[in-house]
C-alpha cells in the first residue's frame, strides 16, 4: 500500500543500495582511493542534518507554501556554502577558482 512511510522506506533502501553500488564500483574498477567515513564526509552529513531543523522553523512561521520553499532553500544554501567556505573546503575552493578563474580572479591558491 503506498502511503508515505512506504515512500521513505523504499527511497531509503534505494539510495542505501545505490550509494553502496557506487562505492565498490569505485574502490574496484576505477581503482581511487575513497574514504567513505572520513572527517569531510562527517561536516558534510553534519551540516545537511541542520537543513531539518531550519526547515521545520522555518515552517512554523506559516509563510505562503512558495515563500516558504525559497527561504528554506536559500538558508539552507547559505549555512552549507557559508560554512564551506569558512573551513576553506578543498571542493568548494576548486569550483571558486575554476569559476573566477575564467574571469582572471584567484582568491586561494591551491
Amino acid at each position: 500500500k503506498f502511503n508515505p512511510l512506504n515512500a521513505m522506506i523504499t527511497t531509503g533502501i534505494a539510495e542505501i543500495g545505490l550509494s553502496g553500488s557506487l562505492y565498490f564500483y569505485i574502490k574496484n574498477h576505477l581503482k581511487i582511493k575513497y574514504k567513505l567515513f572520513s572527517k569531510i564526509n562527517l561536516i558534510y552529513f553534519l551540516l545537511s542534518i541542520l537543513f531539518i531543523p531550519i526547515s521545520l522553523i522555518v515552517r512554523g512561521f506559516s509563510l505562503e507554501f512558495w515563500l516558504t520553499m525559497i527561504i528554506i532553500v536559500f538558508t539552507c544554501i547559505f549555512l552549507y556554502v557559508g560554512v564551506l567556505f569558512v573551513i576553506k573546503d578543498e571542493n568548494l575552493v576548486l569550483i571558486i577558482n575554476k569559476v573566477l578563474g575564467k574571469l582572471g580572479v584567484k582568491i586561494w591558491k591551491n
